[in-house]
């Protein structure tokens, strides 16, 4: 999935209501990006999960999920349970990738994986 970078204008979207349900219109494509220019030296947030206070499932978060009336995209659906997600950021032709732990079970977490989760990790090959 990509993700959403944090400081990107959010689309506009208009749902219309039609016999077979809602349908986005969306006003601004132009906005949706999914790449940016980092200068170096300077750090820019990547929204990648959100949980809505009171839930218990966790959804991916990303530009799809404004075309969804909730913002809740049914196939980014994250059920209570522990994740491990990995970032990978593409810059000047080169791959960078990181791993985290999503904690998704009462409590709400992005964190490091342990130092045996991130060793099995590293020796996953580049996609």
């Amino acid at each position: 999935m990509t993700g959403r970078w944090v400081n990107t204008p959010e689309p506009y979207v208009n749902f219309n209501a039609t016999p077979t349900g809602q349908v986005p219109t969306l006003f601004n494509p132009q906005e949706l990006r999914s790449s940016i220019s980092i200068f170096a030296g300077e750090d820019e947030l990547l929204d990648i999960a959100i949980q809505v206070q009171g839930e218990s499932d966790a959804f991916g978060w990303n530009n799809d999920a404004y075309l969804c009336p909730d913002w809740r995209n049914p196939t980014k659906r994250l059920v209570p349970g522990r994740y491990i997600v990995e970032i990978m950021v593409i810059s000047s032709g080169r791959k960078h990738r990181d791993w985290f732990r999503l904690e998704n079970d009462g409590f709400f977490e992005l964190g490091q994986p342990t130092p045996e989760q991130r060793a099995m990790l590293r020796r996953r090959p580049l996609a």
